[in-house]
């Protein structure tokens, strides 16, 4: 059984590999679409980043905003 933790990084990370495979595909039609494509691989990039410190955080007791 998977912990909430480890599931929301596997599906972050499937997102993440969709996405850069229609990029890699040529499925974007043209610039502004390419561009929504990778603000969105770079929103989840930095959303995965934040749910680590924060998950590390209440697991350790530590205090997230040094870490961010």
């Amino acid at each position: 059984r998977m912990d909430l933790w480890t599931q929301i990084n596997k599906t972050i990370d499937e997102t993440i590999d969709n996405l850069t495979v229609s990029l890699i595909a040529g499925q974007v039609e043209d610039y502004s679409n390419y561009s929504k494509v990778v603000g969105n691989i770079k929103g989840l990039q930095d959303a995965k980043e934040i749910l680590r410190v924060v998950v590390k955080a209440r697991t350790e007791g530590d205090d997230y905003d040094d870490d961010y």
